[in-house]
């Protein structure tokens, strides 16, 4: 891969592509992926383009209730961060379709903090689903 220029020139990296951590950062700020998942793990760029699909978004959202269910008649709490920004600087960043946390201790955003789950300052969640 040549470096961020290559990421801007509005095609999908359809497959996984060698890249950097600044080159994931730029894609995310890229107005022109602004609609796109972006994934980043361990020196590997990926980013998909479109929607989802009738079977995904039905599924997505049967998992939530499940969630919801299960988790009422067991009393827990929990907390479902569904396509929330999950990043581990300089290792691997996307937002999967659901970031599951059980118990106590889960991410609280706080005024002036980027809007994402920071792994270096939370906890690994509990359950990813994409």
């Amino acid at each position: 891969m040549n470096n961020v220029t290559y990421l801007l020139d509005n095609s999908p990296i359809s497959q996984w592509q060698t890249a950097t951590w600044e080159n994931y950062l730029a894609a995310c700020e890229d107005p022109n992926w602004e609609s796109a998942k972006i994934f980043f793990y361990d020196g590997y760029l990926l980013i998909e383009m479109g929607n989802e699909g009738i079977n995904h978004a039905r599924f997505n959202s049967l998992l939530t209730m499940i969630f919801v269910l299960w988790f009422s008649s067991k009393g827990g709490a929990f907390d479902d961060l569904g396509g929330c920004v999950i990043e581990k600087p300089n290792v691997g960043g996307g937002a999967p379709d659901r970031v599951l946390y059980v118990g106590k201790d889960f991410p609280q955003w706080q005024t002036g903090e980027p809007r994402k789950i920071n792994l270096d300052k939370w906890r690994v969640p509990d359950l990813v689903c994409e």
